[in-house]
This record gives C-alpha cells, sequence and structure tokens, in this order.
C-alpha cells in the first residue's frame, strides 16, 4: 500500500511538472528528477507546485467560486430549484471547459492575424453553439445513467435547447471579454518589462558612459601632470652649471608642484586657496627661468579662497598665459571673482606673435573635465579680443560647486 501510495504521489508531481510550461527534453529530466526524489521531499514537491498554480489562477477560482454560489443561492430562492450537488459539478464542470477552450486556445487562433478576424469570431460561435448544448445533453444522459438524476425527465425539447443556448452565449461572451481583459493584462505587463528593462539599460548605459568619463578624466589628468617635470626639468638641464642656487630651488619647487599633482589625481575637488599657492610656486618657477620676463597679476577675491573646485585648472591657465603669451611688454592677468551666485575665472594674455608648438590639448582637457564634473551648468569660453589678447573664461554656479563637493578636504603634505 505504501508502494502504490508513493507511485500516486509521483503520477501526480509528474502531472503537476507536465501543466507547467516545459520542453520535451525538460519533462523528462523532470521525470528522472521525480524518479529520484524520495516521499517526503516529492510530497513537498507536490503541494509546492499544486499551491503554486492555485495561486496563479486564484483570481479565477474565486470569480467561478462566486458565480457558481451566486447562481445555486437564486435558483433556490427565486424558483426554489435545488439540485443534486453532482449534477452541478458536472455542468459547471462542462461550461468551464468550454469557457477556457473559448478563450485561451480558439479566440486566440482567431486573433493572431488581424485580418478577417470578425468573420472567424462568428465560425467559432456557429461551432460552439452546437457543441455547448451537446456537451450538456451528454452530461445529463450520463447523471441519468448513474442515477444522479431521473433519466426519464430527461427531454432534448425547444425548451431545454433554448435554455443552452441561452446560457451558452452567455459564457461566449463572458469567454471574449475574459480573452481581451487578459489580453489587455499581458500587454500591459509587457509594456512594464518593456520600460522596466529599458530603465535598466539605460542605467547600465549611464554607468557605462560614467566609467568611460572617469577613464578620460583620469587621462586627461595625467596628461597635465607630465607638463610640469617636462618644463622644470628642462630648466633644471639648461641652469644647473650656470646658477647653482636657482637650479636648487627650481628642484624644490619642482618637488612641490609634483607632490600636489600626484595628490590632487586622488581627489574631486580642493580648497581654491591651495590651488592658489601652487599657482605661485609655479610663477616663481617661471620666473627663474626668465628673470623679469614673467609678470602674472594675480587677483581673487578673499570669498573664493574657501571655495571647493577641481585641481589643476588655474594651473593649467597660468602654463596657457606663459607659453603662449607675450609677457615681455605687458603681463597676464589671473582672476578669481564671485559675480550673481556664480564663481568668474578669468585668464587675460597678450597673445604671442610667433606660433608656439603644442598638441593644444590643455585648454580642451580643462573644458572636458568641466564638463564632467559640473555638466552644463559649467560656461567655458575663449576668444582673442579687439587688442589682441586672448581670453579664458570659466563661470560655475556656486550652488554647483557645494554639490558637486559639499566638503573640499585641503591636500595633505603639500608645502606652501
Amino acid at each position: 500500500m505504501k508502494s502504490f501510495a508513493s507511485e500516486k504521489l509521483k503520477v501526480r508531481c509528474f502531472i503537476v511538472l507536465i501543466f507547467t510550461e516545459s520542453t520535451p527534453v525538460e519533462v523528462h529530466e523532470k521525470r528522472v528528477y521525480i524518479e529520484s526524489m524520495k516521499p517526503d521531499t516529492y510530497r513537498l514537491f507536490s503541494m509546492k507546485k499544486i499551491l503554486q498554480i492555485l495561486g496563479r489562477y486564484r483570481a479565477d477560482l474565486l470569480v467561478w467560486a462566486a458565480f457558481i454560489a451566486y447562481e445555486t443561492v437564486l435558483l433556490w430562492l427565486v424558483l426554489g430549484v435545488s439540485g443534486a450537488p453532482a449534477a452541478y459539478a458536472v455542468h459547471f464542470a462542462l461550461t468551464i471547459i468550454c469557457f477556457y477552450v473559448t478563450s485561451l486556445i480558439a479566440l486566440p487562433w482567431v486573433f493572431q492575424h488581424h485580418a478577417n478576424a470578425w468573420w472567424k469570431v462568428a465560425l467559432v460561435f456557429i461551432s460552439y453553439l452546437p457543441a455547448y448544448v451537446v456537451m450538456h445533453f451528454a452530461g445529463e444522459l450520463f447523471l441519468g445513467l448513474t442515477g444522479v438524476t431521473s433519466f426519464n425527465r430527461i427531454r432534448l425539447d425547444q425548451q431545454y435547447l433554448l435554455r443552452n443556448m441561452y446560457r451558452g452565449t452567455f459564457f461566449f461572451g463572458l469567454a471574449v471579454g475574459y480573452y481581451f481583459l487578459s489580453a489587455f493584462i499581458r500587454e500591459q505587463q509587457e509594456r512594464e518589462k518593456l520600460r522596466e528593462a529599458h530603465y535598466k539599460a539605460l542605467l547600465r548605459k549611464q554607468e557605462a558612459e560614467k566609467r568611460l568619463v572617469d577613464i578620460q578624466n583620469a587621462y586627461m589628468k595625467a596628461q597635465i601632470n607630465p607638463h610640469f617635470l617636462f618644463n622644470t626639468l628642462d630648466f633644471v638641464y639648461h641652469n644647473m652649471n650656470l646658477r647653482t642656487e636657482d637650479a636648487a630651488e627650481a628642484i624644490l619647487i619642482l618637488s612641490r608642484l609634483m607632490r600636489y599633482a600626484i595628490a590632487s589625481a586622488q581627489t574631486e575637488s580642493v580648497p581654491l586657496r591651495q590651488e592658489l599657492d601652487q599657482v605661485r610656486q609655479l610663477i616663481t618657477l617661471y620666473a627663474l627661468r626668465k628673470p623679469g620676463n614673467i609678470q602674472i597679476d594675480l587677483r581673487y577675491d578673499p570669498a573664493t579662497a574657501g571655495l571647493p573646485f577641481i585641481p589643476l585648472v588655474l594651473i593649467t591657465l597660468t602654463e596657457n598665459m606663459v607659453k603662449h603669451g607675450t609677457m615681455s611688454r605687458e603681463g597676464a592677468v589671473l582672476r578669481l571673482t564671485v559675480l550673481n551666485g556664480d564663481l568668474f575665472i578669468e585668464s587675460r594674455n597678450l597673445s604671442s606673435s610667433v606660433p608656439v608648438p603644442g598638441t593644444g590639448t590643455g585648454l580642451e582637457n580643462l573644458r572636458n573635465r568641466l564638463h564632467h564634473a559640473y555638466g552644463t551648468r559649467a560656461a567655458f569660453q575663449t576668444f582673442t579680443d579687439a587688442t589682441g589678447h586672448f581670453n579664458v573664461q570659466i563661470t560655475v554656479p556656486l550652488l554647483s560647486l557645494h554639490v558637486h563637493a559639499p566638503s573640499a578636504t585641503p591636500l595633505k603634505g603639500i608645502d606652501r
């Protein structure tokens, strides 16, 4: 008996798995899996799958239960008609079968191609209605033969046909409504899945773009850092034997600048006062290289000194003025101030009459770094005015500075 019960459980498990969506190969694999299961295991497995199926069709079960209870109680209260429970079970089972065959098989076939769909609906209805009547009459015969109802009361008369044709039409209409409602719900679910997939794809794209921008930003910083080393080593090489003290000071300044450049690569922003200190160091370094020829007027509003800002911006502007400007006739200006709630940075120098070779990456990198840090909120423009002065102007809202870097920590170990 125990072995027979175990086999029954296995069959039930297998039937449950068959009703789930599976390919033939998957069905075979599931059969092998069930055969290897212990009785307690596949008993729990069977119950779990049955509960999953019931949960999936929970709304349908509740609606059918409510409808059957309503119709049974209504017949008893209004007409005083009550029948055997088995008779109700047979007829409602046949009705439910017709309902789901129509809504899940026939109508999807009708509407799989929208062309000529409505004449197919008529064809399905013409086939459905006689089948509905015949199935219920066969149910009456079965109930009569089994003794559930009186066989002598079975009549295939006009009243019986009209009653079953009416009920068949009623349930056919419900099946059509159920099909369209189910199709609408599935469409909404598919749209939601597509929206979710699109949203996830956008997130992945944004993350990939952010990683790419971070890599590009790091590369741009890496391009900036060697400028200090190359320019200063060139000065040291040409002056080591001539002015030892100047060379020693240049090496000391170089070490400070390189330490700052390396440390700044590890942070998104620094206080502007610290960048201004490094600009002074750089001006001193260029003054050692070209005594009397470097004149840069550094002007800044005290309110700007504590503002957080991405590093190496002021240093890049200073290098650009020295490299591409003419300092012999008049000096250059580097100015920082606060205007109308914006940080305003401007460099202005007389353009050199002799073209200076270069890759042109300095200002372009600066533009890209500002866009990466502050987006479209940062304004960056370059132009040469009527007097031959080259201007670089940067404008960033103060609010964006604090949103980007709420608290800029001064770099440690950087000498002034």
